[in-house]
């Protein structure tokens, strides 16, 4: 019995660590989304208000274009010929690095949490076709979850790539 309850314990551990959040999605109803060729990815724009310790925004256009190079976008910083191009205007909504000492002592406290929206434009038209919100939280996994302040900004990115990827396939 003891056993089980020390394996319980390190599963839940293992579990709690996650991020979690269901991202959001609004397609235009007249949005066109075939023949993007090239995704052009701007700077994550902050609109928390707050400052940070390290370059988070810089650090979710990285893993912005990390991810979507990994699944096969083309991908560019801009001042490319309007044709085809989807841009992706990101802007950050919360981000709130927690603390792990926290969680591992009191669950529930020292949440980290970050959201997202990203805006996809096309770039002759200037017109948003989809809008994707991204809300992430981890808010248990104590000590187990170190780092979750910079680990949820990659996952709020693969969140974003993975439902571009539902309705965009790469050419």
């Amino acid at each position: 019995m003891r056993k089980l309850t020390v394996l319980f314990i390190l599963l839940l551990g293992l579990i709690g660590g996650c991020a979690t959040g269901t991202p959001v999605v609004s397609i235009d109803k007249d949005a066109s989304l075939s023949g993007y060729k090239t995704v052009e990815v701007t700077p994550v724009v902050n609109e928390t208000g707050t400052t940070f310790e390290f370059d988070v925004l810089g650090e979710i256009t990285t893993q912005l274009k990390l991810n979507l190079t990994k699944e096969g976008y083309v991908v560019t910083d801009g001042g490319q010929s309007a044709d085809a191009i989807l841009v992706i205007r990101t802007y950050l909504l919360v981000y709130e690095p927690g603390n792990a000492l926290h969680r591992f002592a009191v669950p529930g406290a020292g949440k980290t949490n970050c959201t997202i929206r990203s805006l996809l434009v096309d770039k002759k038209t200037g017109k948003t076709q989809v809008e994707i919100l991204v809300p992430k939280e981890i808010g248990t996994g104590g000590l187990y979850s170190i780092g979750a302040d910079k680990r949820i900004l990659g996952d709020v990115a693969v969140s974003v790539v993975d439902e571009l990827k539902k309705i965009i396939r790469p050419q």
